[in-house]
């Protein structure tokens, strides 16, 4: 865990990257150590952002070697894999729209066009939507792409509608039926509704992605809806296994992306969007990550509301800071086998009393819907294996 001092260099590098400027040198004093830090950035899976701004400063400032070196060799592994995504994406979409598919490219590989940098932005899984009518056939396809055991044993989530694969070349795939799910469950069918109507294939745009030779453009979500759509995303993710900068880092692009291009008639619509999907509130607290500690201007920030920013300075922050990238480095992992059911109703009852104070910040019902949410779904899929396995002859566990 940082100490105020560190966390305040590191938030003004990870700024300086984002908005390409010099750093302010005279908060580097103090106590402090750049082992911290830099170990900070791995954890938030920032450090390809950040590299290029802290191997740039001056020579009396910079990290000793063994750390240079450490820096430099995770962003050229990074830029490899960078360009092995974009590659595996470039070949399954040209195959899923030779089978009549109109593919979007979710999340992620398509926000890594919006940093200074893009071909360090850490990879995740590769989310693609398909849409309801080509969903099977999809599946069908990036199964070609894996080991004929891995694919006999890809995982379909039942809950987000989406299947889930590694292929041959060790890149995971999740192929979308749906959108997602709205963070909020009240609002789930209206959220479903208007995600399928902004992935349309005349309602998306286009992205660039570079290959080692040469280039591909893909469709992504239209600006206008991404803006919103990865908001529900990072408020789903901070419900269950958490977040880190990472995730605020993504929306702060798409947000200054939304601003500079945005219309009138595009703030009118995007505040009825999020009025739609339960999510203005949640908006208006987490943007205040954004101004606080990301450095977006308050006056350019779409209904910039000073008070509820301030509820995100406390709880909220702590829990973004403290986790790294969707918690990867602090959950805790045991040893002794636990039935699937069991560990489920673990994960939900440690997530909910990890998250319901910040979440009850963010809104003040979000908890409450949150544990119905979590509850219901599980016994849905319970409900749906069950149906499946009897109508396959299958054994009930």
């Amino acid at each position: 865990m940082l100490n105020k001092q560190e966390q305040d260099i590191f938030l003004e590098i990870l700024c300086s990257a984002l908005w390409e400027r010099e750093p302010n040198l005279s908060l580097f004093r103090g106590e402090w150590t750049w082992h911290n830090i830099v170990a900070a950035f791995d954890e938030h899976a920032l450090l390809g952002v950040v590299a290029n701004t802290i191997l740039g400063l001056p020579a009396d400032h910079l990290p000793d070697a063994q750390l240079q070196q450490f820096m430099m060799m995770k962003v050229a592994n990074m830029m490899q894999t960078h360009l092995q995504h974009n590659s595996a994406i470039a070949t399954v979409f040209a195959e899923f729209e030779a089978a009549g598919c109109s593919p979007v490219l979710l999340k992620g590989q398509g926000l890594a066009t919006l940093y200074p940098k893009g071909c360090v932005r850490a990879n995740g899984d590769v989310d693609v939507y398909v849409g309801t009518a080509c969903y099977e056939v999809a599946k069908q396809i990036i199964c070609t792409h894996a080991d004929e055991d891995v694919a006999k044993h890809a995982i379909e989530n039942e809950i987000e509608r989406h299947f889930k694969i590694t292929t041959t070349d060790g890149i995971k795939f999740e192929v979308h039926r749906n959108a997602g799910e709205a963070a909020n469950l009240l609002y789930n069918n209206v959220y479903l509704r208007t995600a399928a109507k902004c992935l349309l294939p005349e309602n998306t745009a286009t992205a660039t992605l570079k290959l080692p030779e040469g280039e591909v453009v893909v469709r992504v979500p239209d600006m206008r809806c991404n803006v919103w759509h990865n908001l529900n995303h990072l408020v789903g993710h901070f419900g269950g296994e958490g977040i880190g900068l990472r995730q605020f880092c993504d929306w702060l692009l798409l947000v200054r992306q939304f601003t500079q291009q945005a219309t009138d008639e595009d703030y009118q619509q995007l505040r009825q969007a999020l009025k739609q999907i339960g999510m203005l509130h949640a908006w208006q607290v987490l943007g205040g990550i954004l101004v606080h500690q990301l450095q977006f201007p308050a006056k350019d920030f779409p209904f910039y509301s000073e008070k509820l920013a301030q509820k995100s300075q406390g709880l909220v922050l702590q829990e973004v800071m403290s986790g790294g990238n969707f918690r990867f480095q602090s959950r805790e992992r045991s040893s002794i086998p636990v039935p699937h059911g069991l560990r489920r109703i673990i994960r939900v009852a440690h997530n909910l009393h990890r998250t319901s104070k910040p979440l009850a910040v963010i809104s003040d019902f979000y908890p409450y819907v949150y544990i119905c949410h979590s509850w219901m779904t599980g016994i849905r899929c319970h409900c749906e294996r069950i149906v499946k396995k009897i109508r396959n002859n299958a054994p009930v566990n």
